[in-house]
């Protein structure tokens, strides 16, 4: 396997509603390279919520009346690292 340090590694911070991040992770599956994540967090987006309504903002894929209600519905916050992997 060739070095991480030859390839570009990003650090990614995505919130978002649950099954959004879920399609997201699913078209960066299928991209044309080969992307490798080294590390996965996933929590609640509660905290910054709040916060951003605080500032008179919302989160993607928000709504201020609340917005749809089920499992793929709650409010979360993904952080990634990867590495992108290309032909040299």
């Amino acid at each position: 396997m060739a070095k991480v340090k030859k390839f570009p590694a990003f650090n990614l911070t995505v919130i978002g509603r649950y099954s959004a991040l879920v399609d997201f992770l699913t078209k960066m599956e299928n991209l044309p390279f080969f992307i490798r994540v080294l590390t996965i967090d996933v929590a609640p987006a509660e905290k910054e919520k709040q916060q951003q309504a605080a500032a008179g903002t919302l989160a993607s894929g928000g709504s201020a009346a609340g917005g749809e209600e089920g499992p793929g519905s709650k409010e979360v916050k993904m952080s990634l690292l990867v590495v992108i992997y290309t032909n040299e």
